[in-house]
C-alpha cells in the first residue's frame, strides 16, 4: 500500500475530521487574505490623502499618528497639538524643501451654533501652504479671504442656508475639491485668520461651546521633500533631530 493509499484511507475513515480541517484551513486563508486587502486599502487611501495634500511627510505629535491617519482616511475629527516651533525645526532638516503648519479643528456635535455636526476642519497658513493654494489659484484664481472656505467633495451648505455656521460664525463655501475617496472628501479647509475669528466668535457670541486653539501651537506640519531626496530617509532624520514628533511618510 502506497503512502497516497494510506492518506486516502485515513480521509475516508475520518471524513468529518478531515472536513473540519479543510474548513478551518480555508477560513484561516480567507482571513489572512481579507486582512491583507484591508491593510493595503488603508495604505492606498492614506497615500491618496497625502498625495491630494501634496505632502511627502506629515509631521504630528509623537503618539498621535494613529489618530491623524484615521482623520486623513475617514474625516473623523482629531485634536492634537505640538509647539509651533516644530515647523522651524523640521524646516532645518536636510532634504526638506517646504514646511507648512496646519491646525486641526472640529465643529460641535449636534449644536445649533454649528450647521454641520463634528466636521473635520483644517486651517492652513496661506503664506506657506502648498496643499490647497495651488488648487485655489487654478480653479478660483485667488486665495481664501477671511470667512471663506473650500470643502471636500462631500461638504455642502445645509439646505435653506446661504453658508456654513461654525460656533455662531458664518463661513461661505467657495468651492469643492475633486473626490478622493478619503477623509479629505469630508473636510473643510479655512485659513488661520478665519480659524481665529471663529474661536473669537465662540467666546463672545451665542455659541454653545468654545473653540479652543492653544497659543503658539500647531496640529501638524506638512512637508515637501526636495527633489532626489528619499522621503523615508528624510523622515528618519526628522525623528533623530526633532524631539516629540513623529513623521508619517508616504507608504
Amino acid at each position: 500500500m502506497t503512502l497516497i493509499d494510506l492518506a486516502l484511507r485515513n480521509i475516508s475513515h475520518s471524513s468529518f475530521r478531515s472536513a473540519v480541517v479543510v474548513i478551518c484551513a480555508l477560513l484561516v486563508a480567507g482571513f489572512a487574505l481579507m486582512t491583507t486587502l484591508i491593510v493595503r486599502g488603508s495604505e492606498e487611501s492614506l497615500r491618496l490623502s497625502k498625495q491630494r495634500l501634496g505632502a511627502d511627510i506629515v509631521v504630528v505629535p509623537d503618539g498621535t499618528e494613529g489618530q491623524v491617519e484615521g482623520a486623513l482616511l475617514t474625516g473623523q475629527p482629531v485634536s492634537v497639538w505640538m509647539p509651533a516651533a516644530v515647523a522651524q525645526q523640521v524646516a532645518a532638516v536636510e532634504g526638506v524643501e517646504i514646511v507648512s503648519p496646519q491646525l486641526f479643528l472640529a465643529s460641535m456635535k449636534d449644536a445649533s451654533c454649528c450647521s454641520a455636526s463634528e466636521m473635520f476642519i483644517v486651517a492652513i497658513e496661506p503664506a506657506t501652504d502648498f496643499t490647497i493654494q495651488p488648487w485655489l489659484k487654478s480653479k478660483l484664481g485667488r486665495g481664501l479671504a477671511k470667512g471663506q472656505s473650500i470643502g471636500g467633495d462631500l461638504v455642502f451648505v445645509p439646505e435653506g442656508d446661504k453658508d456654513i455656521l461654525l460656533y455662531g460664525y458664518h463661513v461661505t463655501l467657495d468651492g469643492n475639491l475633486e473626490p478622493t475617496g478619503t477623509g479629505i472628501d469630508q473636510t473643510l479647509f479655512i485659513t488661520y485668520e478665519t480659524a481665529y475669528a471663529i474661536a473669537e466668535a465662540s467666546r463672545t457670541g451665542s455659541a454653545m461651546g468654545e473653540l479652543k486653539i492653544p497659543a503658539n501651537s500647531i496640529s501638524a506640519a506638512m512637508v515637501k521633500v526636495k527633489p532626489d531626496y528619499n522621503p523615508r530617509l528624510v523622515a528618519a532624520e526628522i525623528v533623530r533631530q526633532v524631539p516629540g514628533v513623529w513623521p508619517i511618510a508616504s507608504p
